[in-house]
């Protein structure tokens, strides 16, 4: 996703994307 586009979603889709984003984050580094 460009960040561009990001930015046209709303705070409440933003948050849940970035927190989707940790999670699989959190999940290929912690291995």
């Amino acid at each position: 996703m460009k960040f561009k586009e990001f930015q046209k979603l709303t705070k409440e889709q933003q948050r849940k994307l970035f927190e989707q984003y940790k999670k699989e984050w959190l999940a290929t580094h912690n291995s």
